[in-house]
């Protein structure tokens, strides 16, 4: 499951207050805050991924995986998945991305380690 980029681009970032120099691992505590008295769909244990809770009525199968490191800024990460559409002249409402900080569930990440 994947968010879309048109979510990615104005839902995501303005649910999390995501600020213009913000890296991956500095919203990592609000991502997993939006979880948070949520049930996982996979495991039925309480903490649910963002991407389970995140208000996007695009989500579903993702169509890409990005792959990047949490020490990206947030804001270049989603610029260059617009990017990403407009070079292919694909609507952004039509792509949903796989980014492991909001598809794996950080509960379970903190758990295990």
């Amino acid at each position: 499951r994947g968010l879309s980029v048109a979510f990615l681009e104005s839902g995501f970032l303005q649910d999390l207050a995501v600020g213009d120099e913000e890296v991956v691992y500095d919203i990592e505590p609000r991502i997993r805050a939006r979880g948070e008295g949520h049930v996982c769909p996979r495991d039925n244990r309480p903490g649910a991924a963002y991407v389970d809770v995140a208000d996007d009525p695009l989500a579903g199968c993702s169509t890409i995986m990005l792959s990047y490191t949490w020490g990206y800024r947030v804001t270049e990460i989603v610029s260059a998945l617009c990017q990403y559409c407009n070079n292919r002249d694909v609507p952004l409402s039509a792509v949903r991305t796989w980014i492991c900080c909001i598809c794996v569930n950080q509960f379970r990440v903190k758990e295990a380690s």
